[in-house]
């Protein structure tokens, strides 16, 4: 494969002057759950031409990443590598090696994967990799047969999640943090149970950060249709607003701070790598299906990038060849700044909206905010009430500009 054209459309689309985040998508997975429209592909594991094209996948991504660090000359600010099941890159431990050793110097790592045995550990060692966040969803067998979740049974959680309760019991201050994904609202699951996950998470791994999801049943995904064919039935919006809102309040009088719809972190452990994204800064995507958003002076919008998703084809093309583009004027890049604005407990900044595209939030303000949320002339945020409608503000602040 031939190393990438420096002078390449990608990379110059990015202010080098700028911090710039990472993502890594490893699209990859043991077996695809029928929640899940994520771009993802089944591992064949028994397939040597299928595994060599993952190993092929992972060499591209490294000579991208090696080109994208000469060109900012300095690591990226934070990295997340997300799929699939990024774990599962144990099955090329030279490879993998090779594409952590290339996050030396950044200021936040995080990867995801499944809490088993197979979960890379050894890499804690390596100390470059700080965030490690797990998908668990439920600790009940009957709730994870509901939403399919195909990918790790339950019983090979129970060693890992063990596992996980030994390293975070290690005093040594160079551990990793841990994030644990949640979903609540799935059918037969009651409010309790959630809570009860919840207290048996903490009690055996004492996270410093969760993830909690409301389950949404994605159109084309094998549990929409089950949903279509009547075989499921999902809770009523009101009963799940009510049940997410109590899970947000519980976890709050536990001590997380509520810093985004769907995350709570103990103090000082927010998941830096997506507060860039909700502040819209500088975010670079490699990988099939990966976005980029490369900001352009202000005034003058952003650039877009999204890696084609055909992950099967990656590892015989060029490198940065099959990211597409999509130029975004300044009223677009208002409306994304809000949509990302909102979700967190910060809110959106006049100022900066001003700033960046000369939309001044003060003449979209023609609505009530109630108990939902709070205006101050500079600062729009919502309360926790108000997260749980946070469309309605949106769409309420955005369809002025997209006239």
């Amino acid at each position: 494969m031939p190393p990438a054209d420096k002078s390449n459309r990608f990379l110059a689309s990015f202010d080098r002057d700028l911090e710039t985040s990472l993502y890594v998508h490893i699209p990859f997975c043991a077996a695809k759950c029928d929640y899940c429209a994520f771009y993802s592909i089944p591992v064949k594991r028994k397939d040597t031409e299928f595994l060599e094209t993952m190993r092929g996948y992972i060499r591209r991504l490294i000579i991208e990443i090696q080109e994208a660090l000469d060109y900012f000359g300095r690591p990226f600010e934070t990295v997340y590598v997300g799929g699939g099941t990024p774990d599962l890159l144990t099955l090329f431990p030279e490879e993998l090696d090779g594409l952590i050793d290339m996050f030396k110097g950044s200021n936040e790592v995080t990867m995801e994967g499944n809490p088993t045995p197979a979960f890379p550990f050894y890499l804690i060692r390596k100390k470059i990799v700080t965030r490690f966040s797990f998908g668990i969803q439920s600790l009940s067998p009957e709730a994870l047969k509901t939403i399919g979740r195909n990918s790790v049974p339950f019983e090979a959680l129970v060693p890992g999640l063990i596992s996980l309760s030994a390293l975070s019991r290690n005093a040594d201050a160079s551990m990793p943090d841990f994030n644990l994904d949640l979903i609540t609202n799935i059918p037969g699951q009651t409010l309790s149970d959630t809570l009860a996950d919840i207290d048996r998470l903490i009690a055996l791994a004492a996270p410093q950060h969760f993830s909690v999801y409301s389950l949404t049943l994605e159109g084309k995904t094998p549990l929409f249709k089950k949903y279509e064919k009547g075989s499921l039935i999902p809770k009523s919006d009101d009963e799940a607003a009510d049940n997410l809102l109590s899970c947000w309040k519980y976890l709050e009088g536990l001590g997380y701070r509520h810093y985004e719809i769907s995350n709570f972190a103990l103090k000082g452990h927010e998941c830096r790598h997506n507060m860039r994204y909700w502040n819209l800064s500088q975010y670079m995507g490699l990988g099939a299906g990966a976005a980029s958003r490369a900001l352009n002076p202000p005034g003058r919008g952003m650039t877009g990038w999204m890696g084609r998703k055909q992950a099967l084809n990656f590892s015989s093309e060029n490198p940065f060849s099959g990211y597409v583009p999509e130029k975004i004027n300044p009223k677009e890049e208002a409306v994304e700044r809000i949509l990302t604005g909102l979700r967190t407990d910060e809110g959106i900044r006049r100022s900066v909206i001003f700033e960046r595209t000369g939309v001044d939030m003060e003449n979209l303000m023609d609505f009530d905010l109630a108990n939902n949320g709070k205006w101050d002339g500079e600062t729009l945020s919502l309360t926790d009430e108000g997260m749980l409608i946070a469309d309605y503000f949106i769409s309420r602040l955005a369809e002025p500009l997209l006239q």
